[in-house]
């Protein structure tokens, strides 16, 4: 099993999330991924705004000691 994340590498991650987000609040696009029968790709555009704004939301939870 992985160790526990150190309180330094959450906060990098959280910056690291913080630094990619762009002017208007969203985050960029990333690649297309996922295929389906190798003919279709997905590009899961609620999750590049939904999966960054969830992690900030929880790195923010545990820095500040605040429970689920």
């Amino acid at each position: 099993a992985a160790a526990e994340p150190t309180a330094d590498a959450l906060g990098r991650a959280a910056q690291g999330l913080e630094d990619m987000q762009l002017d208007s609040g969203e985050w960029p696009d990333g690649q297309s991924v996922g295929a389906y029968l190798a003919t279709a790709l997905h590009t899961y555009r609620r999750y590049r705004q939904y999966l960054p704004v969830t992690a900030l939301a929880l790195y923010e939870r545990r820095r500040t000691g605040q429970t689920p």
